[in-house]
């Protein structure tokens, strides 16, 4: 913008003070808009240069914004080498919005997904994906969930290879991706409220991805997706830092698993997983305490023998019946309880069925076959 100069032999001459002041807004204004954003090729060579992580975005200048921030927290939490070698923008299947793949080391987010077009986006699809009841598409309403999730993944996959090799982190990725989350940990999970997991129907290197999002998300703020403080990401040891082997709380039982996990041992994790069911029908049974101590005196290792349970308080679970559902449920009783009082005064069923007209007759076994597709669907959205 340029300025044109103040025609000072003008009878209409402004004050000096004012037109000072009124030129200093004028540069202002015109030093700002002539400051050029970075470009999207200048911020993937500060990536590449800074992280080593060569990265393709298109013209998406949200994608490159986003996932900038997302390495830069990923890289102060879990270090360098947890960052992939790649991440693009490519297409993927109908429904996914970012996958990693641990052969290629590559982070990829679809080119084709709605959310990844403005902030608004982003956000709306955060809260679409994340439902009131579980299981969830996505464990938290954060935008920057699925950032996190998928460079959790690759996190994940450096510590393994750290940990193990990796040739050998080959084959522990992929017994984590043959194994289902146990539904001793949905239900431990649900009935004392420790998140909102999306773990439904997937498998051990999920539910590692889901608990890394979810603990950065709680974290980070909405608007600028900085951190308000660091998220304890140690997993590798987060039992036996917390709680010093001690079973004290149903979080200490999650810490455990998520250990297991984390550091590749899948047989321990599934042992950890009969041990949240074990000590879930301790507390139905309200034997918690004497039985829990008898327990791991026996299945654990000597030097973890010295545990000491506390009493635990079992916080009131969540709804047993979805709303819906239950709504359902009530209206199929009301359709057949005419039917059910005349069974009850027929000697037999086939009795009943006789004294049907055959509209009747279709009508009762329907009404029967609805109550038993409500009931085995209520069932499945209380199973994890």
């Amino acid at each position: 913008m340029r300025i044109q100069p103040i025609n000072t032999n003008t009878k209409n001459t402004l004050p000096t003070s004012y037109t000072s002041t009124l030129c200093r807004k004028i540069n202002n204004i015109a030093f700002r808009a002539n400051v050029n954003p970075r470009t999207i090729t200048s911020i993937e060579n500060e990536i590449l240069e800074k992280y080593g992580v060569s990265c393709i975005f298109g013209m998406n200048r949200l994608l490159a914004e986003k996932t900038e921030k997302t390495i830069q927290i990923f890289n102060d939490l879990f270090g360098k080498e947890s960052l992939p070698k790649v991440t693009r923008r490519r297409t993927l299947d109908s429904g996914i919005a970012g996958i990693y793949n641990a052969k290629l080391d590559e982070v990829a987010f679809s080119m084709h997904s709605s959310q990844f077009k403005s902030e608004f986006m982003l956000r709306l699809h955060a809260l679409r994906a994340f439902n009131l009841l579980m299981p969830n598409d996505m464990s938290s309403l954060h935008p920057a969930h699925v950032f996190n999730h998928e460079f959790g993944h690759s996190a994940h996959w450096h510590h393994l290879v750290a940990r193990h090799g990796e040739e050998d982190a080959i084959k522990v990725w992929t017994g984590l991706e043959g194994y289902t989350i146990p539904d001793a940990i949905g239900r431990l999970i649900i009935r004392y409220k420790l998140g909102n997991y999306a773990i439904d129907s997937k498998d051990m290197c999920e539910f590692m991805s889901e608990r890394i999002a979810q603990d950065i998300c709680k974290k980070q703020t909405i608007k600028t997706w900085e951190l308000t403080g660091k998220p304890d990401v140690g997993y590798e040891d987060i039992f036996t830092r917390k709680w010093n082997y001690r079973y004290t709380n149903p979080q200490s039982y999650l810490d455990y698993f998520t250990q297991q996990v984390w550091n590749g041992d899948t047989e321990e994790a599934i042992i950890a997983a009969q041990k949240i069911d074990y000590f879930l029908k301790l507390v139905d049974e309200g034997r918690a305490v004497e039985e829990a101590i008898a327990y791991q005196q026996e299945v654990d290792p000597p030097h973890m023998r010295t545990f000491k349970v506390t009493q635990l308080k079992p916080i009131e679970p969540v709804e047993s019946v979805h709303p819906s559902v239950q709504k359902r449920i009530e209206a199929a009783k009301q359709r057949i309880s005419s039917a059910e009082e005349a069974a009850n005064q027929m000697q037999t069923r086939s009795e009943l069925l006789a004294k049907l007209s055959p509209l009747e007759r279709l009508v009762l076994l329907k009404n029967e076959q609805l109550t038993q597709y409500l009931d085995q669907k209520n069932r499945t959205l209380l199973k994890l």
